[in-house]
């Protein structure tokens, strides 16, 4: 139920404001004859708009404005007077009222401009106050994103279609040579890795972009920290409406894994060059009629 707080030392208007304004079971009245009674109420009871005469006994509608806004209250406030000076008006809108409103001589206009606005401002409120409690758990998402991905060991990058990086990890900085706060922003063409590594590593995000499939290349490594390859692993990272907005990218070392698959290339070499001496030995024993005992063949 929507909760409306009228405040006017005329009697007569706060019957109007009830009259007009209340609807039973979707739209509650509450009437105040000043800002102390209307303070009174607020302490006890919250409500959704506030509806305010200016000039009145002890203080005025500006005073009592700038006394909730001044303890934090965003609740919607609208000046409804009688008086149609301009200052007043300035004033109410420069201290955070959301509309004002001069009462004028026909009831029935001015309370439906006046519920108008009571909706406007209350609508306009809540969605204001929805997007900063959604800024506030994407906030918290974002801190603990963060942490998961600043536990992991290996170098991790987001990255938007245009190539600047949006995110990085603490290990992911400082193998590229930046703070944390340093590389964000900063466009692959501007890191200090070879060439190769950046045009491999592009061609490959640019290619998830464009498929939405996850891709994985391996790009070569200047040798520092003892690193001489990578492979990453490139996945989108999509919006809420599915529009691929950027991808993250895990640097693998496999420095090692290439190193044994050299050694192992090199092994094998060293093994078929021996097979085939022994092959050759066999065939020049034979070809002389002694197959075994003259060189011990077998042996080989």
């Amino acid at each position: 139920m929507l909760s409306i707080l009228v405040v006017d030392d005329e009697q007569d208007l706060l019957d109007l404001a009830v009259q007009y304004l209340a609807e039973p079971g979707a739209t509650e009245v509450l009437t105040a004859p000043s800002v102390d009674a209307a303070l009174f109420i607020l302490a006890t009871k919250p409500v959704d708009a506030i509806v305010s005469d200016y000039e009145m006994p002890d203080k005025d509608g500006i005073a009592f404005l700038q006394h909730l806004r001044g303890r934090g209250s965003t609740v919607p406030f609208i000046i409804f007077t009688g008086k149609g000076r301009e200052i007043v008006a300035m004033q109410a809108l420069n201290y955070g009222a959301d509309f004002y409103l001069q009462k004028g001589s026909h009831p029935d206009t001015v309370f439906l401009e006046l519920r108008n606005m009571i909706t406007t401002a209350v609508e306009r409120r809540r969605a204001v106050a929805e997007a900063e409690a959604l800024a506030q758990r994407i906030e918290h998402q974002a801190q603990i994103l963060d942490e998961i991905l600043s536990s992991i060991p290996d170098p991790v990058l987001i990255i938007d279609p245009d190539g600047f990086i949006t995110y990085a990890n603490l290990v992911g900085a400082r193998v590229l040579g930046f703070s944390r706060m340093a590389i964000l922003g900063k466009h692959l063409r501007e890191l200090r890795v070879a060439g190769e590594a950046v045009d491999l590593l592009s061609a490959a995000a640019e290619k998830v972009f464009l498929t939405g499939e996850k891709n994985i290349v391996d790009i070569p490594w200047d040798g520092s920290l003892a690193v001489q390859r990578y492979r990453c692993s490139i996945s989108p990272l999509h919006t809420t409406t599915g529009r691929i907005n950027a991808v993250d990218v895990i640097f693998t070392d496999i420095t090692n894994e290439v190193r044994m698959a050299e050694e192992l290339r090199h092994c094998r070499t060293e093994v078929n060059a021996l097979l085939d001496a022994k092959k050759t030995l066999k065939r020049c024993v034979r070809s002389k009629g002694n197959v075994k005992e003259e060189c011990g063949v077998g042996e080989i």
